[in-house]
This record gives C-alpha cells, sequence and structure tokens, in this order.
C-alpha cells in the first residue's frame, strides 16, 4: 500500500511536469466567459468539498476535517468573488483593473487554502504533543477562518492593488510562489504525519497538494497574459485538486459507513450473543431460586427472620413449621420470645436483649414449644441485618434441633454416674480384697518362719526345698497384692492438680532412689523440666516408676545410662494430637540403654501383671507401668514406648503443662546422681 501510494504521487508529478512542458509554448487564449464559467465551477466544487468535509468531522470529530471544511468554505466564498469580478456589471465597485484585480482576487483564495492547510498540520502536531490539552477549540477555526475571509474581501473593495504581470521577469506572475509556498509546507506537513500510508483520505489530500503546488509553482507564475494557456491550466488544476479532496471525502465516508455496517453487524451479535447469555442466566436464575428455596425450606434446621423492634417473626421456612408442628400462619407475626416454652423464656428474652446490643448470638440453648405441648431444645444462632447506618433491622436467626443431643448427654451423664459408682465399688472391693488377703498370707509367713526357726533341723531334701518355696511365694503372693494396693490408690486417693515443677520431683526420685542406682553403677541425667498442673504425689510416683524401671532392666554388659527430658508444645503438635481440654502440653520423655524389648509387645507393658521377662532376670511385680499408664490417664494425657532389643527404651509421657510453664523452666542441666560400683 505503501509503496504503491509513493509511486502514485511520483507518477502524478511527472504527468504535471511533461503537461507544462506541453503547455508552455501552446498559444491558447481563453476569454472572461470561460473564466467565469470555470471559477463558477470551482466555487461550487469547493462548497461541496467543504460541507462534506464538515459533516464528516461533526460523524466523529477529528480536527483535519474541521480545518479542511472551513479552508474549503472560506475558499468557495472567495473563488465566488473571484468568479464575479470578470463581469464588466462590478467594475465600478472595486478600485483596482481588471489585470490586477484577477490575478491578485485569484492569489487571495490559492493563500486562504494554502495557508489553513498548513495550519491544520501544525494543530495536528500541537494535539500530538500535548494531547487532548492541545486540541484547538472549534470555535476558535471558525472564528479565524472566518476573520481571515472577511479581511480578504475588504482589502480588495477598499485598498487598490498594484500590477499582478511582470513581462520582464523570467516567472511572470512572481506572487504565485506565496500559495506555492503554503501549498508546499501544508505538503510536507502532511507526508511527515505519515497518515496517508493507511488513510485513504489523507492520501487524496496529499494528491491534492501536489496538484496545488504545482499549479501555482509551474503554471499560474508562468501565465503572461489573462487567460492565456497557463493561465486556464492553473484553473483547470485547482478544480482538479478540488475533485481529489472531494474523492478522498467520498471514499473516507464509504469506509465509514462500511465500518459502521461492520460494527452494527457486530454489535447485533454481540446482542444477540448478550440476550442468549442473558436468557441462559434467567434460566439458571430462575433454577437457582428454586433450588435456593427448597434448601431453604427443606434445610435440616429452623430458620426465621425476627423485627429488631417488635420482635415479631417475619418469616420462617418450612423445617420451622414442621418441627414446631404449627402452621406458618401462626408462627408469622407472633412475638418471637412467645414461642419459646415458660422455662426458657426469661433466658430468651436476656439472649434477645444481648442481640439488640451486640448484634450476634452464638449456642444459646432454650427449649422451643411445639403444637402437641411436647416443646424441642434447640440451640439459637442469630445475626444481625442492618441499614445503611448500622442500625440492627432484623435478626437472622437459625435454630437448631439438639433434642437427641441433649437426650444423648443425659444418658451420657446416668451411664457416666453408673461407671463411676461401678468403678468406685470395684477399687473399694480390690482394696478390700487386697487387705483382706494379707492376713492368712501373714499367717503362712509366719509359720513358716516357726517351721525354719523350731524343727528345721527336721526337714531334709525336698521337704525342706518345699519349705523354702512356700515361703517365697507367700512373699511373692504379699508383694503382689502390695502392688494391687498401689493401683487401686492411683484413683482412690487421687488430689486437685496443682502446678508441679518436674525438676524438683525428679530431683526427689533421684534421690529416693539413691541406693538402686548406686547397686547398679547407674547414672541419671535430669535435662530442665517444664512445670505441669498434676497430682504431685502421683507425679512422682510416675517418674520414679519409669526410672526404677529403666534401672531394673538395665543390660548386664553396659552399666545403666537415663536421661530424662522435657519440653512445651502447643495443641498443633502432632504428639499431642487427639488430646483435649488444654492449649500447652508437656512431653516427657525417660530413655535409657537397657535390655529394650519387640515393639510388638508394647501395649502389653502397661497391662497389670504382664512381664516380657522372667522374675528370676529382673525381679518386680509387673504392675509398675499399668500403674503409670493409670497416672497418665487420669491426668487427660497419653504413654507409650518406642525401643529396641538390646538398645534401649524410650517412655515418653503427654500430660498437660502449666499455664507459661514454657517460661519457668529450672536452667538446669546437671548430673542428678552418678555412682558406679
Amino acid at each position: 500500500m505503501r509503496a504503491r501510494r509513493i509511486r502514485s504521487y511520483a507518477a502524478l508529478t511527472l504527468a504535471l511536469c511533461v503537461s507544462y512542458a506541453l503547455l508552455r509554448r501552446t498559444a491558447w487564449q481563453g476569454s472572461a466567459q470561460l473564466h467565469t464559467v470555470m471559477e463558477a465551477v470551482a466555487t461550487t466544487l469547493a462548497a461541496f468539498v467543504g460541507m462534506m468535509a464538515l459533516v464528516r468531522y461533526y460523524s466523529r470529530k477529528n480536527n483535519t476535517f474541521l480545518f479542511v471544511g472551513v479552508a474549503f468554505l472560506g475558499t468557495a466564498l472567495l473563488d465566488g468573488y473571484h468568479a464575479v469580478v470578470t463581469s464588466s456589471y462590478f467594475m465600478a465597485f472595486f478600485p483596482s483593473e481588471l489585470p490586477s484585480l484577477i490575478p491578485w482576487s485569484w492569489v487571495a483564495s490559492r493563500v486562504f487554502l494554502g495557508a489553513v492547510l498548513w495550519f491544520s498540520c501544525l494543530a495536528w502536531r500541537r494535539e500530538d504533543r500535548l494531547g487532548p490539552a492541545g486540541r484547538v477549540r472549534e470555535g476558535s477555526v471558525y472564528l479565524a477562518s472566518a476573520s481571515l475571509t472577511v479581511l480578504s474581501f475588504l482589502f480588495f473593495v477598499l485598498v487598490p492593488l498594484p500590477r499582478a504581470y511582470f513581462a520582464e521577469l523570467p516567472l511572470h506572475r512572481p506572487e504565485e510562489l506565496v500559495p506555492a509556498a503554503f501549498f508546499l509546507l501544508a505538503l510536507i506537513g502532511y507526508l511527515r504525519k505519515d497518515a496517508w500510508a493507511r488513510d485513504p483520505f489523507e492520501h487524496w489530500l496529499v494528491l491534492s497538494l501536489i496538484v496545488g503546488f504545482m499549479g501555482q509553482a509551474m503554471f499560474m507564475s508562468f501565465s503572461g497574459q489573462l487567460f492565456d494557456g497557463m493561465f486556464d491550466a492553473a484553473h483547470l488544476l485547482k478544480k482538479m485538486s478540488y475533485v481529489a479532496v472531494l474523492t478522498g471525502l467520498a471514499v473516507s465516508m464509504y469506509h465509514l459507513f462500511l465500518r459502521a455496517r461492520v460494527t452494527n453487524a457486530e454489535l447485533e451479535a454481540q446482542v444477540d450473543t448478550r440476550a442468549a447469555e442473558i436468557k441462559t442466566a434467567q434460566a439458571a436464575l430462575h433454577v437457582s431460586e428454586a433450588q435456593y428455596r427448597d434448601l431453604y425450606e427443606n434445610a435440616p434446621d429452623m430458620y426465621c427472620l425476627v423485627d429488631a423492634v417488635t420482635g415479631a417473626v417475619l418469616l420462617c421456612n418450612d423445617t420451622f413449621a414442621e418441627a414446631t408442628r404449627l402452621a406458618k400462619d401462626e408462627i408469622v407475626g407472633r412475638p418471637m420470645l412467645n414461642l419459646y416454652t415458660p422455662d426458657t423464656r426469661a433466658e430468651a428474652e436476656r439472649a434477645f436483649k444481648a442481640f439488640l446490643h451486640t448484634g450476634e448470638l452464638r449456642g444459646v440453648e432454650l427449649r422451643l414449644m411445639t403444637g402437641d405441648d411436647s416443646g424441642i431444645d434447640v440451640s439459637l444462632d442469630v445475626s444481625a441485618v442492618r441499614d445503611e447506618f448500622g442500625e440492627i433491622l432484623h435478626g437472622r436467626s437459625v435454630l437448631r434441633d439438639i433434642s437427641l443431643r441433649k437426650e444423648a448427654e443425659e444418658a451420657q451423664l446416668r451411664y457416666a454416674a453408673s461407671l463411676e459408682q461401678s468403678n468406685r465399688e470395684l477399687q473399694d472391693f480390690a482394696y478390700v480384697a487386697s487387705h483382706d488377703l494379707q492376713e492368712p498370707l501373714r499367717k503362712i509367713q509366719a509359720f513358716g518362719d516357726l517351721l525354719v526357726t523350731d524343727h528345721g533341723s527336721e526337714f531334709e531334701g525336698d521337704a525342706k526345698d518345699y519349705l523354702r518355696r512356700m515361703q517365697a511365694a507367700a512373699a511373692r503372693a504379699q508383694s503382689l497384692i502390695g502392688a494391687l494396693l498401689k493401683l487401686s490408690r492411683v484413683s482412690t486417693r487421687a488430689r486437685p492438680f496443682e502446678d508441679v515443677p518436674l525438676s524438683e520431683v525428679a530431683d526427689d526420685v533421684v534421690e529416693d532412689l539413691d541406693t538402686q542406682i548406686s547397686a547398679v553403677g547407674g547414672l541419671v541425667h535430669i535435662a530442665p523440666l517444664p512445670t505441669v498442673i498434676a497430682d504431685p504425689s502421683q507425679i512422682h510416683q510416675l517418674l520414679q516408676n519409669l526410672i526404677a524401671n529403666a534401672l531394673t532392666f538395665h543390660h548386664p554388659e553396659r552399666p545403666p545410662r537415663v536421661r530424662v527430658e522435657g519440653e512445651i508444645v502447643d495443641i498443633g503438635d502432632p504428639r499431642a494430637a487427639g488430646l483435649v481440654g488444654r492449649r500447652e502440653w508437656c512431653v516427657l520423655s525417660v530413655q535409657d540403654n537397657g535390655v529394650g524389648f519387640d515393639e510388638k509387645h508394647a501395649d502389653r507393658i502397661f497391662t497389670p501383671f504382664q512381664r516380657l521377662h522372667s522374675v528370676e532376670t529382673s525381679g518386680g511385680t509387673g504392675i509398675g507401668l499399668a500403674i503409670c499408664k493409670r497416672i497418665v490417664e487420669l491426668h487427660g494425657g497419653r504413654i507409650e514406648a518406642t525401643s529396641s532389643p538390646d538398645v534401649g527404651a524410650t517412655f515418653v509421657v503427654v500430660i498437660p503443662a502449666a499455664s507459661h510453664s514454657a517460661e519457668r523452666v529450672l536452667d538446669l542441666d546437671r548430673e542428678v546422681a552418678e555412682c558406679v560400683v
């Protein structure tokens, strides 16, 4: 497109040059009548071009069309004036003769057109540089153009004109170079604007400017007298330049209408698409509304809207009506407080006042009346609907039937009470049974001692061995009964929980076990430990059993090493997973290097009287770890064990931590007891 248009500009310039060469020596001589006809045609063309340009401007505001429109309308007036001055009828009204008046009136028209077109280039550059702020106002363009046109008329009417032809000069009409310069400046401006490569109107405008410039610089400037060949050729070229602009306007308007048609088709397609989308959306909305209505009416919870001023029910869902066995018209309009049973109405009134103050309620348990007077327990949540000023208008109430939960809670309480009574009776039985069993055992041991003391010489061989075994079995039975008593006391003699510094308890335990530690050449390392909330005596028993267990089941080939550590974790820690009631927990670990055990037996070691090693090998009653588990469970915690045979075992206890116990961990890192045999 660009290259083709450049070639058209070059071809036009070449054609005009050839035409100039052919007409330079012609003897053509026109007449005033022919001149008048040509100028009348030029006036008509200029006026039509000006009007079309303004129509184009007002259809799509582009200042180039505004300048072109006023330029050609002003030129039409000046061309019309140029046409009438050739008539002898008007000679008496002008101070100048025709040989001066005709050429100078021609120059005025051409200067006006060329100058306004050049100004249009300057205005475009200003707007391109400054944006909308640099746009020349429409009124200013009209005013300036009208003023120049009027001044041109007055000049010719009032001022005597000098001669226009200079036969002694190579250019017989040198004044024609002035409009030629304006046309050249306008041509350069529009070429630099570069819109001609894509805009059909500006392409034809460039063609018009080329014709206008060549007509002034090569034809009219070489005219030797009025109406000669160069004179009439310049007039013909002027009309050709007008036709070029008119063609550009026609093509531009055609493209405008074409774009409008395409845009209209696109808009119609968009409208159709949008209409289809709206129709689809409306259908989806109807389905959604039906689904929402079904969800609202048949929701598992009861919904209602309550007026914040009157307290009356404004609407409710079907679930509300079905649950209360009341018709909707019996509910709507009725004060919400009157729908609660008399025994919970006072609580409901307090809740309503609290809602008006805070704008919400959560988990208020009340009891609704029903049509059959049975009543249902509900949990009430309310959120506020406010106006633009933040004032509460309504309360959105959600009532959940908790009758089954209430029944379950009551059944659970009854079961818990029954279970507690059974446990108490069982514990009392265990204590009494254990206490009563010790009396015959003591007699067996006493009589056995008498037999050994008084009649020991009478027993020989198997009899003496049987007597020894009997006494050992009695001692073992008494030890087991004592352990059973300890296990029962864990539940029966528990004390209120309090803050217990584990480091101090650990110190006491190690001191109590000093003899056992020394006997096996053991080492117990106590790391800084936090404070827990617990029964002090039971925590002492817990640590004593765990450390004693580590010392008892030590490896025969190495002295026992026991490490006690503790830290505070929050409820999100995996080690505290599943535990409830506290935000912070103490994770206590007791690690040893003893004989260990196979982890598949990890659950058995906490069962009373379950042993993984023989009595002869390690001693003990098999009840110590069961007591540990009972203590930990009574504190709402958990105990677990990990181990590898011949490597050692680690017992991890999770129990409630005291508030801010992490800040009160004793700054300790010491060896508590060390004794090597």
